[in-house]
């Protein structure tokens, strides 16, 4: 009898076990590297928009040139918030100008299409 425990269902239960602690590490570090991800995406697009509003400071900045900036500064991690249009990244950019603009005092809300209270 321990002879057949030991080789007869020893041997398929331990590879039931190495298979179940591999796809428990696989799932834990795909979603680990996920977050991962995210968070460079998030703080690329963060930094992009930033930049974005500080190009309004600039002798003839536009609105178009900051979303122009901005879709061409991270397009992936655009794709990844789904962000798509232009109306999206301008919504986006909205607060970034108002921090600028609070912190600059220059009025970049009414020569930019801006909504001065953003959603």
């Amino acid at each position: 009898m321990k002879e057949i425990l030991l080789t007869q269902v020893l041997p398929p239960l331990l590879d039931m076990a190495i298979v179940t602690v591999i796809a428990a590490f696989c799932t834990l570090f795909s979603r680990w590297t996920g977050i991962q991800i995210d968070a460079k995406h998030k703080d690329a697009l963060q930094s992009a928009l930033g930049n974005g509003a500080k190009l309004l400071l600039l002798p003839g900045g536009s609105l178009d040139d900051a979303i122009d900036y901005v879709s061409r500064s991270v397009p992936d991690a655009l794709k990844r918030f789904d962000l798509n249009t232009r109306d999206d990244i301008q919504t986006f950019l909205e607060p970034h100008i108002l921090t600028l603009q609070a912190a600059t005092g220059r009025d970049l809300v009414s020569s930019n299409r801006i909504r001065a209270d953003p959603k």
